[in-house]
């Protein structure tokens, strides 16, 4: 199993890379953040990568920090 630094150290250098052009996730608002692979981050480091945020309920306003589950889906 692969720890957690690992994966975010893998995501990184995948992201920065030129064999991925996107960056698609779907994390809770700030998770991406916490882990150092929000937009501006991932952006800064390769300007072209295109990143995009898939949130369930959105960034912001009072559901923000739910979970999306098959169920609500």
């Amino acid at each position: 199993m692969i720890s957690p630094e690992a994966a975010v150290a893998h995501a990184r250098a995948l992201a920065g890379s030129d064999r991925a052009d996107v960056v698609v996730e779907s994390f809770r608002p700030g998770t991406m953040a916490r882990c150092g692979l929000d937009a501006a981050s991932l952006i800064g480091a390769r300007p072209s990568l295109v990143v995009t945020s898939v949130t369930a309920f959105g960034q912001t306003g009072p559901y923000r920090d739910w979970e999306m589950t098959d169920l609500v889906a």
